[in-house]
């Protein structure tokens, strides 16, 4: 079986598992109508960004790139896609209410931006502590500097949380002004076991601290997400939060 179909039953694996606990324990509403469109539009996104490069040929235009920026702009392009189509035909599912606005909520933006450079912090220090030293090179740090937010947030905080906030419904808690609720528990999941665990030539691979690094991350660009009503922040915050360790 291909790497990429055992990767996404496992990434998937703990979401069906919360949706089924949460549908018997009575604790939500489950619509299995939004989590299938969720799956569907993260299997889309997935081989996008993985496959569909080839239809962007950044490499015929400057030779020698090393960073999959071809894949990276054809999932934004994709993204924007379907959630133009998705917006067409659904109610429940606007532009606005996927975080693609300028409009900051009020009091939101210092404690978005002070949790973002305490998450910059924290990698600065994983980074001197795992060594390596500074990785600097023009490409990379243009990569860092755009293409992770601007491809990942629109995705994963944008309208796959609208998705999986729509699919699990169920009362928000609010945490330090943040209405965080079950779909964005199944985000940070993916998006955690995304980044650190997964299959390579049929071989599992699996790193705790990858996993247990990025869940955090995700966790805090998801208050920043809800805290802010907005993507704005958690693209920019993501960029740099990939970009700043590059220098140590």
């Amino acid at each position: 079986m291909p790497d990429i179909v055992l990767n996404i039953g496992l990434w998937w694996a703990p979401v069906l598992a919360l949706a089924i606990i949460l549908h018997l324990s009575g604790l939500s509403k489950l619509r299995w109508s939004f989590l299938i469109l969720g799956f569907a539009v993260s299997v889309v996104y997935i081989f996008t960004v993985l496959r569909a490069g080839q239809f962007i040929p950044l490499d015929d235009y400057i030779p020698g790139l090393q960073w999959n920026w071809s894949g990276k702009l054809a999932s934004f392009a994709m993204t924007l896609l379907v959630l133009a189509v998705l917006s067409v035909l659904l109610r429940e599912v606007t532009p606005a209410r996927a975080g693609f606005r300028l409009k900051q909520e009020p009091g939101s933006v210092w404690p978005a931006l002070l949790l973002i450079a305490a998450c910059i912090g924290l990698m600065v220090v994983l980074t001197i502590q795992l060594g390596g030293g500074p990785q600097t090179s023009p490409e990379r740090l243009a990569y860092q500097a755009s293409m992770p937010g601007l491809d990942e947030e629109p995705h994963y905080r944008g309208l796959l949380l609208l998705l999986l906030n729509e699919a699990f419904g169920g009362k928000k808690i609010r945490i330090l002004g943040a209405p965080i609720g079950w779909g964005g528990l199944a985000i940070v999941l993916i998006f955690g076991l995304g980044h650190g665990a997964g299959f390579n030539d049929g071989q599992f691979v699996f790193s705790a601290i990858s996993v247990g690094v990025t869940g955090f991350l995700g966790l805090a660009l998801l208050w920043v997400r809800e805290r802010t009503g907005s993507l704005v922040m958690p693209i920019i915050g993501h960029n740099a939060i990939n970009f700043v360790p590059s220098f140590f």
